[in-house]
């Protein structure tokens, strides 16, 4: 099972760390480099990405090393550090520094949904609502905006979707209808039962404003994903909601490391089994899985020294096992029905458990994104955008590609204490590019990162206009 955790979170890693004795250690500051390069080199998926897309990586280590040289205090030397983590420019890969952690820690509540990872934020980044005219639906239960409005006399159902995950609000709800204990108390498994029925209910939610919009027998349907840092495997599911469900998720590579080779390990053990009762083309669709599983499995195992890229150096190995890794799976497209109820479905397609409907809007579909368009909502866009089933307009996403499909194993830097966070998977689009590159719309909006509500408005209305009446 392979369910990758897409969002994109920006942590504030300015705190100070704490003092390395009584002075400025420059070699600890040199020795934790050197660890951090060791652990990019072993454990970052993008690192052959970053080279190929034309990434200095020599220039990036030599001007660590330079800065690290002229640092005269700590700050100096963090800031270093923080620079080359930043050269990736993957929202996934992050150094968060000691305090900036215990101040994180002690923010948090006891409840289990804000354990998991679910906030509660106020949504300033959408874009559609706020366009002339528009007419939000009739006030409901429901948390997700949708509405109406006229340009060039096209009628655009306009849906607002500010994360690809339950906001706080609705997991608290569904945590207190499943009477989930608090944090210390909810185990995997109830947290794995609280994930399921939140994630259930969010979708449920989208799906009913979706028909509420189709009834209203629009001419275009907008999807406002502007500030959308991402979520999780659910965005799959809302595109083939509006997209169809011939709509193929992007294929993943994952890092070659023990825990994969574990993890693929205990997927092999789970689907065999199922081969017991299979007959004709279940049999033959569960081989031709568990043959490619194992073949990655193998691959897992076997090491691959990228140090001389830091040279500018060819390698002619990979850090990536390939398989039948797909978004949200094993699987491009969803199970066929018929096996959707069988006990090893969720092994194969984490998506299956969803019980959502495909296609159900059918006619022309527009995507809103911006510079803050992250992970998961670069995943919803890429699998519109490559199946040629929607236009993308705004400016170029942020360019975070995949996140996690494991727990997350963070290096801890041994002098300073700073944690390393890095994604173990990577999602590539249908012409082989890496989905860190971002999505560039179809139909370019020059955003700014200081643009007031106004003038985004301003900006994207000719833009729509346009769009509409070709």
């Amino acid at each position: 099972m392979y369910r990758s955790t897409c969002l994109l979170v920006l942590l504030a890693a300015t705190a100070a760390s704490p003092s390395l004795g009584q002075g400025f250690d420059r070699n600890a500051w040199l020795a934790d480099f050197e660890q951090l390069k060791t652990a990019v080199s072993e454990g970052y998926p993008n690192l052959e990405w970053a080279v190929e897309r034309g990434v200095d990586l020599t220039a990036i280590d030599r001007g660590t090393r330079d800065r690290l040289a002229a640092a005269n205090d700590d700050a100096g030397a963090r800031a270093a550090l923080d620079r080359f983590v930043n050269s990736f420019g993957d929202g996934h890969l992050s150094l968060t520094w000691p305090q900036a952690r215990v101040a994180l820690r002690s923010q948090a509540s006891e409840s289990a949904c804000t354990a998991m990872g679910y906030r509660q934020a106020d949504d300033s980044s959408a874009i559609g609502r706020n366009l002339p005219g528009y007419e939000p639906l009739p006030a409901s239960e429901s948390e997700i905006d949708a509405g109406m409005v006229v340009i060039a006399d096209k009628r655009i159902a306009t849906l607002r979707i500010p994360l690809f995950q339950p906001s706080l609000a609705m997991c608290e709800a569904t945590a207190r209808k499943l009477r989930i204990p608090p944090a210390k108390a909810c185990n995997d498994a109830c947290k794995k039962r609280l994930e399921a029925r939140a994630d259930d209910t969010f979708l449920r939610d989208i799906d009913g404003r979706i028909r509420s919009l189709v009834r209203l027998k629009p001419d275009v349907f907008l999807v406002d994903v502007a500030g959308n840092g991402g979520g999780s495997d659910t965005a799959i599911a809302i595109a083939r909601m509006l997209g169809g469900e011939e709509l193929n998720a992007p294929a993943m590579a994952f890092v070659r490391n023990p825990q994969r080779r574990t993890a693929l390990a205990e997927d092999l053990l789970a689907l065999k089994p199922a081969l017991v009762k299979a007959r004709g083309a279940e049999a033959a669709f569960l081989n031709e899985l568990i043959a490619g599983l194992t073949n990655a499995q193998e691959q897992a195992g076997e090491p691959c020294d990228l140090t001389g890229l830091w040279r500018g150096e060819k390698v002619q190995c990979t850090n990536l096992v390939r398989g039948p890794f797909y978004a949200g799976g094993m699987v491009s497209r969803e199970l066929p029905a018929a096996y959707r109820t069988r006990p090893w479905a969720t092994q194969a397609s984490w998506t299956a458990r969803f019980t959502t409907s495909s296609g159900i809007w059918k006619g022309p579909l527009m995507v809103l994104v911006d510079g803050n368009s992250a992970s998961a909502t670069e995943l919803f866009a890429a699998m519109l955008q490559d199946a040629g089933r929607a236009l993308i307009i705004g400016s170029p996403t942020r360019g975070s590609g995949c996140g996690w499909t494991l727990p997350q194993r963070p290096t801890v830097l041994k002098n300073s204490g700073a944690e390393l966070a890095m994604p173990d998977c990577a999602r590539f689009r249908r012409d082989g590019r890496n989905e860190l590159d971002g999505i560039e719309p179809d139909e370019l909006v020059a955003f700014r990162r200081t643009d007031s509500a106004k003038q985004r408005v301003e900006r994207l209305s000719p833009k729509l206009r346009s769009a509409v009446v070709r």
